[in-house]
């Protein structure tokens, strides 16, 4: 008889000492229309530019592809590192290989044969950037997205690449291939504006904007054999273009934690 009116008493002993010793943990579930969020982010882009100042006199319309690693804290502050590649087809420079070549301009290689060389840009850009985002009630579905702005520092390089027919150019190989790429580098400055999405279903995020970069470069090559001195002086090199990519959003989660006891 004891037994059985104990029983009643062990089960609930049983489940006072679950709840006294076991938390429930409660992951939290936020709504990105009305939540801002420390988001991280991994953003690929493209972005077509036109030169301006010395790079102008050197290189027309190119592309850049950027990748860039930002981070949005909880108050739409934007911090993080950018890099991107140049390239294009646009030398304006294209007497640099004039004192190669022959009467019919046409260039000789190794072999007592006619060849071709074509000249590309290419160059890569790398900075570290930070800015602010400012909601915009009409144009943003949530407080996450909106007009975005920043501002960066870094480096630039850039050359011009002298792809062959054949590799049997002696005049364009090694150290003589130096002498006519114009490889320059130097400090940068960027500024971007533009707007970011951040879906609410967390699945479609992308951003759009305009950008400028600003460097001061110089020749990194002690001679160039064409004008047949050396390269002086510093360089103003400008790049101003449109620029959109896809955002790979990284969601830190929160949770509640309640305990029974």
């Amino acid at each position: 008889m004891r037994i059985k009116a104990d029983a009643p008493k062990a089960f609930q002993s049983s489940w006072m000492m679950v709840f006294l010793f076991i938390a429930v943990q409660v992951n939290g579930q936020w709504n990105m229309k009305d939540t801002t969020r420390f988001i991280s982010t991994i953003n690929a882009s493209y972005a077509a530019q036109l030169p301006g100042a010395d790079m102008a006199d050197r290189f027309g319309f190119n592309s850049n592809i950027g990748l860039h690693v930002l981070f949005k804290t909880a108050s739409n502050w934007i911090f993080g590192a950018e890099g991107g590649v140049l390239f294009g087809r646009n030398i304006h420079e294209n007497t640099i290989l004039n004192g190669l070549l022959t009467n019919d301009g046409n260039i000789i290689n190794s072999s007592g044969s006619f060849t071709w060389v074509t000249a590309e840009q290419r160059g890569w850009t790398a900075t570290v950037t930070c800015g602010r985002m400012f909601h915009l009630k009409k144009w943003a579905p949530n407080k996450n997205s909106g007009l975005e702005f920043r501002i960066g520092a870094g480096y630039m390089l850039h050359k011009i690449r002298y792809d062959m027919e054949e590799q049997n150019l002696p005049q364009l190989t090694d150290d003589y291939l130096k002498g006519y790429d114009r490889m320059s580098g130097g400090w940068m400055l960027t500024q971007y504006l533009g707007y970011r999405y951040f879906g609410n279903r967390k699945l479609i995020n992308f951003f759009v904007g305009l950008e400028g970069m600003q460097g001061i470069t110089q020749s990194l090559r002690t001679w160039n054999y064409d004008t047949n001195s050396a390269a002086t002086g510093n360089r103003v090199d400008l790049l101003y273009g449109i620029r959109a990519g896809w955002t790979i959003p990284i969601y830190r989660r929160s949770a509640d934690e309640i305990y029974f006891n």
